[in-house]
């Protein structure tokens, strides 16, 4: 630090007039460390005229330890009690701006404007006595502490510097100094309503809350004071508060219940600033709740229709507002979920098959009824879970079973059909069916019912549909297949169609293999259970990269009584493309129908 005295650039105050105490030319230049700066200072500088000496008044100038970029700075003259002083900026660092004196014509003083961050800001002080002598004495005041800090230590204010209205922030206020404090919060207006909108709580702890009612620009500042010296520090920070944001609030939950059958809704809040109270009630229908001041509500409707609720939340720290409404159908009772199966999908004339019935959930009494929707077949035991189903003859007979669950209120019910093929044989045989092709003859095939019954079931179940009439041949491959069962003639073009039911399970290896007439089901990619209607005939012995694949394909009947020299008479006709697909028969081969075909004809 430059020293200050009668030195360049700061000149000693030369006062003369009277006669006193000689204090010589020049006094010593006094050097003082306090806290966190250097002061220098210089009194009682004197200029002499002649043999005449000047008793001057003893000044030393004081300034806060800790100040920091915004702080506050408490200058003091000590020594002599005088009339006059004088508080002066005699230098600052480059680009700072002028800083203000709360009274610089008192012995004590506060500046302010500190802007440059390390910078240092020379003041003097001119003090006269009753006999309008005067001294002069300078302190620097090192702008090196937290921002807004100042007094004998530095105090760090630690906390958000932006709030919404009624929001709560959180404000520490942490000396660098050892020992034990007292603490005091205040808010200061810099810009907006009196600083009385701000609630502090509680304001004599090193930490502290702060909640405003209105918003506007505000300045909280923790004064520190040691207990053990006296010593003070002050820390501040500015906080900006803004007006709440808009409260919102939506329903989230089902839009269908069932009677006396809980559900939940939730109530999805945004915006909100403090604890949020919530109000659920129960606009129309009849509903009973659980939690109805809670985020989440439970619901039970007790009656059939339509329920409507409303939500009203309320942030306790705006005292904001918002509602939402949501609705409800409410059937009468809740379907039970109820399943069916057979112990095979096939089943010879004859026969008997077992079917079971199974239902979702607990429940002590359960009553089962089962019955013949269609088809040739009679339930010994309809009443049990596993009934007993015989066909009469050969076809494709629906199943259904009909449950209730008893409840206290109302009896739940569910239904499930079930899906089994008959045929006529006698055992060991296998049933036949026909191919009838237009313009060239019949092709019969002998059904392997053992080695593939699920295949087979599906098969028969198609042909019980009549799903085949005037379905193409649409595949010609000679030396290798014909395919068919997924091709409608339409004009010049094929008509693509579509299964009526899932694709049925891979039954390969079944012992089966494809060689030369023998039927096997067309599959989609390597999917081995994707076969669905398409089927192909073997002209030749495929067995070689067929029945292993990948993927294997299921063979599930063969060609009997001839029918190959219809099948060799298809695979003579000239073929071409169409419809994006190759090897399709250039004049269409038409398969008129596929049917049963009865053991004694």
């Amino acid at each position: 630090m430059r020293s200050i005295g009668n030195q360049a650039g700061i000149p000693a105050l030369c006062t003369g007039g009277r006669t006193g105490r000689t204090r010589g030319t020049n006094d010593v230049m006094r050097y003082v460390t306090i806290g966190m700066m250097t002061v220098a200072a210089a009194s009682g500088l004197t200029c002499v005229s002649g043999t005449d000496s000047i008793n001057r008044p003893d000044v030393t100038a004081e300034a806060s330890a800790c100040v920091g970029v915004g702080g506050v700075a408490t200058l003091t003259a000590k020594g002599d009690i005088v009339p006059s002083y004088l508080w002066s900026l005699e230098r600052r660092p480059e680009g700072a701006g002028d800083v203000e004196f709360a009274d610089p014509k008192s012995d004590t003083t506060t500046a302010s404007g500190f802007t440059v961050e390390g910078g240092q800001y020379i003041f003097r002080v001119i003090v006269t006595d009753y006999d309008a002598v005067s001294a002069s004495s300078w302190v620097t005041v090192t702008v090196d502490g937290p921002p807004g800090s100042s007094g004998a230590f530095c105090v760090e204010v630690a906390g958000p510097e932006s709030l919404t209205v009624g929001q709560e922030g959180t404000y520490s206020a942490t000396p660098d100094a050892e020992g034990e404090f007292s603490y005091a919060w205040e808010v200061i207006t810099t810009n907006g309503p009196p600083g009385d909108v701000v609630t502090l709580g509680p304001p004599d702890e090193a930490e502290t809350t702060a909640v405003a009612a209105e918003a506007g620009s505000f300045i909280f500042r923790a004064t520190v004071t040691s207990d053990d010296t006296g010593e003070v520090g002050s820390g501040q920070i500015t906080v900006v508060i803004t007006e709440a944001p808009e409260l919102g609030v939506t329903i989230e939950g089902p839009e269908s219940g069932v009677v006396g059958t809980k559900f939940e809704l939730s109530a999805v809040v945004e915006e909100a600033i403090g604890n949020l109270a919530y109000e659920w009630r129960v606009t129309s229908g009849e509903a009973d709740l659980e939690d109805e001041d809670q985020a989440t509500v439970g619901v039970t409707p007790t009656a059939a229709g339509t329920v409507e609720l409303e939500v009203e939340v309320t942030d306790e720290a705006t005292g904001q507002t918002a509602g939402a409404t949501h609705t409800v159908s409410v059937a009468q009772t809740e379907a039970l979920q109820v399943s069916a199966s057979s112990s095979s999908p096939l089943l010879r004339v004859g026969d008997e098959v077992t079917l079971s019935a199974s239902v979702e959930g607990d429940s002590d009494t359960i009553d089962y009824a089962w019955e013949v929707l269609d088809g040739p077949g009679t339930i010994a035991n309809p009443t049990v879970a596993e009934a007993t189903l015989t066909a009469t003859a050969g076809a494709t007979i629906r199943v259904q079973v009909s449950v209730t669950v008893p409840d206290e209120t109302e009896a739940r019910t569910g239904s499930a059909e079930v899906v089994v093929v008959s045929y006529e044989a006698e055992s060991g045989d296998r049933p036949e069916v026909a191919i009838a092709v237009q313009n060239i003859g019949t092709v019969g095939l002998a059904l392997e019912v053992d080695a593939a019954p699920k295949t087979v079931a599906n098969f028969l179940q198609y042909i019980d549909e009549g799903f085949y009439d005037g379905v193409l041949i649409h595949r010609v491959v000679p030396g290798f297949v014909i395919q068919g069962g997924g091709y409608r003639p339409a004009g010049d073009e094929l008509e693509k169609l579509e299964p009526t039911r899932p694709p049925v399970e891979s039954e390969a290896p079944n012992g089966l293999s494809n060689i030369r007439a023998t039927v096997a089901m067309a599959l989609v990619g390597d999917d081995a259970d994707s076969g669905d209607t398409q089927f192909f005939i073997n002209l030749d012995d495929n067995s070689s990269n067929l029945d292993e694949g990948p993927p294997p394909f299921t063979v599930f009947a063969e060609v009997i009584d001839g029918g190959m020299d219809v099948v060799d008479q298809i695979a003579a006709v000239e073929t071409g493309s169409r419809s994006g697909l190759n090897d399709v028969p250039i004049e269409n081969v038409v398969m008129t129908s596929i049917r049963r075909v009865a053991p004694d004809e």
